[in-house]
């Protein structure tokens, strides 16, 4: 595990500095005919018209991420089956939103799913639309982009507007930056995209290739920026080891939003063939870490696939060698060179495995015994040796460089393979802690659904968190989720009426506490209860102390579902300052290992000792690099916590305020 404030601060100050403007609604369209566009949604912000969506099947509304990444669900309503924004169509609550791995700073991935709480109604004007099944679209291709598009004010009547694709090299000129998953189209001046149709859909010959994301408000002659739209995209290869398992690289796990991820097997084109299957379980090394390191992870398919000529298991190694060269079989789909496009098809390629001790002269530092290296990869993706799997694809110099290619030797992790599937066939749960209630003072922040920080439960009605994980945030955006270990399942959810964060904190790292209270009073059980503060201070010694929280186990990384626990030793203050100037009286650190410790998500979160709360996830160097991390001392800061609960309490009874 691994948490911080780093991330925090940067989303928010890069939302209200970026560059790119996110436009959103169609400038020079005309009026489409009634019913026209029948996957046509409008998203409603009390009942006004702010983003477009699109109808994907009988639950599920496609939309651009940046519309709703900030939005509680229970402010969003979708309205479909009208061209019109004043004449009522039929209205759908929102039971779920997923938004993918957004980052507001790039607008990439700005795509987001929404799950109605009802079933849509289809009719001749309410269908869903097909999703585009091919990634290449040539420069000049026709679109249509539709949309309740701006022409001084917002007009009442959707929009279209006949587009054309533009050269994605193209592209890159206005918006150097512009990665393969973004599409663009470019018309004259005075028509195009603008603000209110982001989240709408671009369509081509019936199909949805693009939502609107961004662009030069509006409609300047810039080329406008859609997320491409694109059913099963590759993005990583893996092995089938078994009729239930395929084995693949940590990193294809760990970076990504596992909702959407589907293995399919039997084809070596990407665009058709072979068989879909939707993984139920993901299981990455626990000892993965600095992005090569013990780089391989196992994912279980919900039922058994089907075993033919086309779809085969792998042999795993029973013998290894650290010194010899041998031939090898690389396959997969990955790019020809640095900037190319994914190839249609599979492609192969034979190679010499060299010895530890000669790849150990390009990669001196990185490489470990757990390695096997090639001079020339397609990640996650089979070595194989003899028709055995002797490695997966992990790192390199991209794209063969002359620099050896480097995998996770699999023969090394065979214990582990077999161990893991043994455990996970047997139900066994190796996350730590595995059951609700380990922790029941630890909650979890929530901004629109989505874990940002951690909390500790103090008493039935407050909780005690970092300054930087609320400052300038809008209470009625905040959510607090206690009594599960899981981000995705279980919990009691309740909303935030009040926050105080310290007067002295201004952005920095000093007074970085803050308070939050809820809505009514926590359901006090075994699996929710306040966690008494520490009643004496220590800033000389060093002893044992424990983390908790939802950080991410690597810089960069997706959060873990499941809560994580390190044991850690708190370091003397003089220690402490050896590394950070900055720390003062206020501060309490610890300091483990090269790759253990804090990292982003899980600031606020905490630090206890002998049953009590000593410390608040506060900042340190990302992460786990091995600098200690700093937290907010707990006891330094009794006096303003009961002050400030009880100036927000009153009148109060003092038993409320916990034991402190």
């Amino acid at each position: 595990m691994q948490p911080i404030f780093f991330g925090i601060l940067a989303i928010i100050a890069l939302a209200s500095t970026n560059a790119r403007e996110i436009p959103s609604r169609v400038v020079g369209g005309e009026d489409a005919a009634e019913g026209a566009h029948p996957w046509q949604v409008s998203l409603r912000k009390y009942n006004s018209h702010f983003c477009g969506g699109v109808i994907v099947n009988e639950r599920w509304i496609l939309t651009a991420a940046h519309c709703i990444v900030y939005l509680p669900k229970s402010f969003i309503t979708i309205v479909a089956g009208t061209n019109s924004l004043s004449n009522s169509g039929n209205v759908y609550e929102v039971d779920e939103i997923f938004v993918h791995d957004f980052s507001p700073s790039t607008i990439i991935n700005d795509i987001a799913l929404i799950r109605t709480t009802s079933e849509i109604e289809f009719s001749d004007k309410i269908q869903p639309i097909k999703i585009s099944e091919q990634n290449f679209y040539a420069h000049g291709d026709p679109a249509v982009l539709t949309g309740w598009g701006y022409t001084g004010v917002t007009p009442d009547r959707l929009k279209e507007i006949n587009l054309r694709i533009y050269e994605q090299s193209e592209c890159q000129k206005h918006w150097w930056s512009l990665p393969e998953s973004q599409i663009c189209t470019l018309t004259e001046a005075g028509e195009g995209a603008c603000m209110g149709d982001s989240g709408g859909p671009l369509v081509a010959d019936g199909v949805q290739i693009g939502i609107v994301s961004y662009g030069k408000p509006c409609a300047q002659g810039f080329p406008d920026v859609y997320t491409r739209v694109r059913e099963n995209s590759h993005y990583c290869g893996a092995v089938v080891l078994n009729s239930r398992w395929v084995i693949t690289a940590a990193h294809c796990v760990v970076l990504v939003n596992t909702t959407g991820v589907t293995a399919v097997v039997g084809t070596n084109t990407l665009s058709s063939g072979g068989k879909v299957y939707h993984p139920d379980l993901f299981i990455v090394h626990k000892d993965y870490k600095l992005a090569v390191i013990n780089d391989i992870a196992l994912i279980r398919v919900s039922k058994a696939m089907k075993f033919t000529r086309k779809v085969q298991p792998v042999l795993l190694p029973t013998t290894d060698s650290l010194t010899k060269s041998y031939p090898v079989t690389l396959s997969g789909w990955g790019r020809n060179s640095t900037n190319g496009a994914i190839p249609e098809n599979l492609q192969e390629i034979d190679l010499m495995v060299i010895s530890q001790l000669k790849c150990r002269i390009y990669h001196p530092i990185l490489l470990t015994r757990g390695h096997i290296c090639t001079l020339t990869g397609d990640s996650g993706g089979p070595l194989t040796a003899n028709g055995t799997l002797v490695g997966i694809v992990s790192f390199g110099s991209p794209c063969a460089k002359g620099v050896p290619d480097v995998y996770t030797r699999v023969y090394h992790y065979l214990n582990w393979i077999n161990q893991t599937l043994a455990k996970a066939n047997t139900n066994y749960d190796d996350d730590i802690p595995n059951f609700d209630g380990a922790y029941p003072y630890q909650a979890s922040l929530r901004l629109s659904g989505f874990h940002f920080c951690g909390g500790v439960v103090i008493n039935d009605r407050w909780v005690l968190t970092a300054a930087h994980c609320l400052y300038y945030m809008n209470i009625q955006n905040i959510t607090v989720v206690v009594g599960t270990n899981s981000l995705k399942i279980g919990g009691d959810v309740y909303k935030t009426n009040y926050t105080t964060v310290h007067k002295n904190y201004t952005g920095d790292l000093t007074s970085d506490i803050a308070l939050l209270r809820i809505s009514g009073k926590f359901n006090l059980t075994k699996k929710v209860a306040p966690i008494p503060l520490a009643v004496k201070d220590e800033t000389k010694k060093e002893y044992p102390a424990k983390l908790s929280g939802w950080g991410t186990t690597i810089l960069g990384g997706a959060a873990p579902d499941k809560l994580q626990e390190i044991n850690l030793t708190v370091i003397s203050q003089v220690r402490c300052k050896s590394y950070h100037s900055i720390v003062t009286a206020g501060h309490i650190c610890t300091l483990t290992t090269k790759g253990e410790g804090a990292c982003h998500g899980d600031s606020g979160g905490p630090l206890t000792a002998n049953g009590t709360l000593i410390g608040l996830v506060s900042f340190g160097r990302p992460c786990a690099v091995g600098y200690p991390d700093v937290y907010t001392r707990v006891f330094f800061y009794r006096d303003w916590i009961k002050k400030a609960i009880a100036n927000a309490d009153k009148p109060h009874d003092e038993d409320d305020i916990g034991n402190f």
